[in-house]
């Protein structure tokens, strides 16, 4: 009832509680990567956790996977879901969260994100998609809303019940993130696609964003550039996993 701005204060309370008054004799921390594979794993005496977790905190902030730019026009997002994110999606990625926390406008300057659709482990759950500026009616029509709202009733942040404007299709989505950033020629948007956001070694950028990006020494290009494609009802075809792409 406290609200998610007292959660910094409240969650270590009640692990202090738990730790003192159970029979907890020693914890196990597990930081993981980008990759989401496990980086370290430490065993704790009891005594020690709650000063262990600070240091592990540290770790995995520098252990998430981040982009490597910081302004983007438009960012497709294939699939969100409570698998990928509590949130639907990792707010620590993407830098939007529907207002409870200050400071994630800072991690991407973002001017459009397209929600596509949801993961088959979310169960139809749709929390998230209301950070979306665009996505489509096929992927609204997939969400269970009593489900949904049932979630966002239970975290008492309502404001996660809304609804983005929606398209025909993948193509006219996109077309209409394009269209609406402002300050950018038609031919200069900085576009990039990801499958969600736990999975970021691999993307799909277009040609101005590769041309920013193609002297990074960490960023390995696979394949490219070809023409983002299609099928007959205007819906993008899978994100083709283990391969890098440049779109156009």
């Amino acid at each position: 009832r406290m609200g998610f701005s007292k959660f910094a204060e409240n969650i270590p309370r009640a692990a202090e509680c738990f730790i003192d008054r159970l029979p907890v004799a020693f914890g196990v921390g597990i930081v993981q990567n980008a990759y989401d594979d496990i980086y370290n794993i430490d065993i704790i005496p009891k005594e020690q956790i709650m000063a262990k977790d600070k240091e592990l905190l540290v770790i995995a902030k520098e252990k998430l996977a981040k982009f490597k730019f910081k302004d983007l026009d438009v960012l497709i997002i294939d699939e969100i879901g409570k698998n990928i994110s509590g949130f639907g999606f990792d707010p620590n990625v993407v830098g939007r969260t529907n207002g409870w926390q200050p400071g994630f406008s800072e991690i991407l300057n973002l001017q459009k994100l397209f929600i596509r659709g949801l993961t088959e482990q979310s169960h139809h759950n749709g929390s998230g998609i209301s950070e979306a500026d665009i996505t489509t009616g096929r992927c609204l029509n997939s969400i269970d809303w009593s489900v949904t709202w049932t979630n966002i009733i239970t975290s008492t942040r309502i404001c996660g019940g809304r609804i983005p404007m929606y398209m025909n299709n993948d193509r006219e989505a996109l077309l209409l993130a394009i269209k609406t950033c402002n300050g950018v020629n038609y031919d200069k948007v900085k576009i990039a696609r990801i499958k969600n956001t736990l999975e970021l070694y691999e993307i799909e950028v277009s040609l101005p964003l590769y041309e920013e990006l193609k002297d990074y020494s960490e960023v390995k290009w696979l394949q490219g550039p070809y023409e983002l494609k299609f099928d007959n009802e205007g819906f993008m075809l899978p994100l083709k996993t283990k391969k890098n792409r440049i779109i156009q």
